[in-house]
C-alpha cells in the first residue's frame, strides 16, 4: 500500500511541474508606462480654443417630441470674460411667428424646402451653441458651419454633430459650439452659414442671403433697438 501512495504521488509530480515564473514590464516591451492626455487650459491661445468643436446635446423642449422653436437663450457668464458684454444673434430674415404650432410649421417647410435650416441657439459667455435641422434625403449626411471674424478676408469650417432623428418628420438634428475670442471687442461680430452635404448634393442655409451674425455687445444696449443693417451675404 505505502509503495502504491509513493508512485501515486510521484506521478503527481510529474505531472505539475514547478518553474520559473517570467514577468515583462511594459517599457521592455516598447510600450508607454502611462497615458497622457493633453488638456488646453483655460488661458490658452484664442486659436488653440477656436479649433475646437464638441458636441452639444439637447433633449427636447416639450414631451411630444416635437421639434424645439428657434430660439436664442441668454446665460450670463462669469469669470474672464467681462459681464458687462454679451452676445446676440441678429434677427432672422424669416418672419417668426408667435404661435409654437405655427412656428413649427414654419420650421418644418423651410426645411423641406431649403434642406437645411437653424433651429435653435444658446450663448453662455463667448460659447454660441446652436441646433441644425436637415431633411433626411439619405443615410449618409455630414453639417458644416462656415464662419468668418474679418467679413470674410478669411473663414474657418466645422464639423456639426448628429444628435438625433425625427422619423415622424423625416429630419435628423445636428448641434455644433462656436467658441468666440474672449479679447472680441464690443461691436465686434462673427458670421456664418450652414452647409449641408448628402451624397453629391449641397445644400446651404445663409439666413436668406444675409448671413447669420453673432455681435458682441454691452448690457447697455440691450434696452435700445436693435440694428438693421444687413450684413453682406457670404453664399
Amino acid at each position: 500500500r505505502s509503495r502504491s501512495l509513493h508512485s501515486v504521488l510521484k506521478k503527481e509530480e510529474l505531472r505539475t511541474p514547478c518553474g520559473r515564473k517570467v514577468v515583462h514590464f511594459a517599457d521592455s516591451l516598447g510600450l508607454d508606462l502611462v497615458q497622457v492626455k493633453r488638456v488646453i487650459p483655460c488661458n490658452s491661445s484664442d486659436e488653440q480654443l477656436l479649433s475646437t468643436s464638441p458636441s452639444f446635446l439637447v433633449k427636447p423642449n416639450n414631451s411630444n417630441g416635437c421639434p424645439a422653436i428657434a430660439v436664442t437663450r441668454f446665460m450670463p457668464h462669469s469669470g474672464s470674460f467681462n459681464d458687462g458684454r454679451f452676445l446676440q444673434l441678429h434677427p432672422l430674415a424669416w418672419n417668426v411667428p408667435g404661435d409654437y404650432h405655427q412656428l413649427n410649421r414654419e420650421l418644418l417647410n423651410r426645411i423641406a424646402s431649403n434642406g437645411v435650416c437653424l433651429k435653435s441657439s444658446n450663448v453662455m459667455g463667448m460659447t454660441f451653441t446652436a441646433m441644425v435641422s436637415v431633411y433626411n434625403h439619405s443615410y449618409d449626411k455630414q453639417v458644416f458651419v462656415r464662419y468668418s471674424l474679418d467679413g470674410w478676408r478669411t473663414h474657418l469650417e466645422i464639423h456639426a454633430r448628429f444628435v438625433c432623428s425625427h422619423p415622424l418628420d423625416n429630419t435628423d438634428n445636428f448641434s455644433f459650439s462656436l467658441f468666440l475670442p474672449q479679447s472680441m471687442p464690443v461691436g465686434a461680430k462673427c458670421e456664418f452659414a450652414l452647409r449641408y452635404q448628402c451624397g453629391h448634393r449641397e445644400f446651404w442655409d445663409n439666413n436668406l442671403g444675409r448671413n447669420y451674425v453673432i455681435e458682441c455687445k454691452t448690457m447697455a444696449s440691450r434696452s435700445n433697438p436693435q440694428s438693421t443693417r444687413d450684413p453682406s451675404a457670404f453664399y
